[in-house]
């Protein structure tokens, strides 16, 4: 007769269970991992090269998709049709091409796929907001997001029936060299349902043939139905190694899913680089990041097949979601959709920022240079270099005042 304490009691429960879910833990929808680019321009916009051009190298240079989604202000809708006519004729059984539109304004620019519809008036954000939310089929990517220009307002337009449109953020883009995962987390607090992309945004004839960042989509089949499905169900994991593997499920829900009050949760992360023979694409570190950029989980490795299974009481941790970030020896990243634990939530979505407003702004001589600022930070990009003072619009205290220093 064996006698167990009850926290000896409680961990073999605990291993019972993780061991039945290892064992049942299988990718039942047989899901197989495509490579390629979901944005890319030619000559029918600002870009070089022909539609017809940038398909082909893709499909030579070993891409499983691609899309071309020229600038809606400097293309028209005959051309959009064209694009779509020559998508057609590129699609094998090997190789899906897609056609799509950047609406490109002052206040961000965004890729549309898979719409009958194609947009190029001069609208503001919230009318083409409006826009999407009427065709639920199409799928909107947010591309290369900052802070600088305020763009997509800070993801404060949330809005369900925006949320089933809007399914992707670019969080790698290769033009401008850049990472943008504090604006991917900026998202996710707010709400936004949304997965990350890595594509080079290439306006040359190097389409997909000059980087090894790829948009990774996990469907059942190469064909453009199921890889739109799997992207409207936001299975993608962004990358900046172009055959990076990974495989991230919760209770067998894979990235992209939303649970909704889950007792347990058996994490389960299978990572696999097919390059056994260079060094620098070893996997060093993996990362389970939640609310706030928060890392909840952590392990170091250095090998190119990594599987992390971990079983959490996500309850007790309140956040509502979780994504994996991996990274190489060579200092590449990449980053999954995240997966959302609905129901348990004590995270709290920041609130709304007020940001400067009503604010009045003078030079250092005390001369008015605005009576009434709504955004300080949008506001300085118009002024000289120099010290200004910054006042509560009204106010005659001293103590509301404060000095900046803009360095140009």
């Amino acid at each position: 007769m064996i006698c167990l304490t009850k926290t000896a009691l409680l961990f073999t429960i605990r291993i019972l269970i993780l061991t039945f879910f290892i064992a049942a833990s299988v990718y039942a929808q047989n899901y197989r991992i495509y490579f390629g680019d979901l944005h890319s321009h030619t000559t029918f916009s600002d870009g070089e090269g022909t539609p017809s051009e940038a398909f082909r190298q893709a499909r030579d240079y070993g891409a499983d998709f691609m899309a071309v989604t020229d600038h809606s202000f400097r293309s028209d809708r005959l051309l959009f049709d064209s694009t779509r006519t020559i998508a057609d004729r590129y699609t094998t059984e090997d190789f899906v091409a897609i056609s799509g539109f950047e609406m490109t304004k002052s206040w961000g620019h965004m890729n549309v796929l898979n719409s009958q519809w194609y947009e190029w008036r001069d609208m503001d954000r919230d009318s083409f907001y409006t826009r999407l939310i009427r065709d639920t089929m199409c799928i909107a990517q947010w591309n290369h997001p900052t802070e600088k220009y305020d763009e997509f307002n800070n993801f404060r337009n949330y809005s369900p029936q925006l949320d089933k449109v809007v399914n992707l953020l670019e969080i790698i883009n290769m033009r401008r060299y850049k990472t943008f995962e504090p604006s991917y987390i900026r998202a996710l607090d707010q709400g936004w349902h949304v997965g990350p992309t890595a594509n080079s945004d290439s306006h040359h004839k190097e389409w997909i043939k000059a980087y090894s960042t790829r948009t990774a989509i996990l469907a059942t089949e190469l064909t453009r139905e199921k890889l739109l499905e799997a992207l409207k169900k936001r299975r993608v994991y962004s990358t900046e190694n172009n055959n990076l593997h990974i495989y991230y499920s919760i209770n067998d829900s894979i990235m992209g899913s939303i649970l909704h009050k889950p007792s347990l949760c058996l994490v389960k992360i299978d990572i696999f680089d097919p390059d056994t023979s260079d060094l620098l694409d070893r996997i060093t570190s993996v990362q389970i990041i939640a609310n706030g950029g928060i890392v909840v989980a952590s392990i170091s490795c250095n090998d190119h097949k990594v599987q992390w299974i971990n079983l959490f009481d996500w309850k007790k941790r309140g956040y509502s979601y979780y994504y994996v970030k991996v990274k190489n020896s060579r200092g590449q990243y990449a980053y999954t959709a995240p997966i959302w634990v609905e129901g348990y939530e004590k995270w709290k979505k920041p609130s709304t920022p007020e940001i400067n407003k009503n604010m009045a702004v003078y030079d250092i001589s005390g001369r008015l240079i605005c009576k009434e600022v709504q955004d300080l930070r949008r506001f300085s990009h118009k002024l000289t270099g120099g010290v200004y003072i910054i006042q509560r619009s009204g106010s005659r205290k001293i103590s509301d005042r404060k000095f900046i220093s803009l360095l140009k």
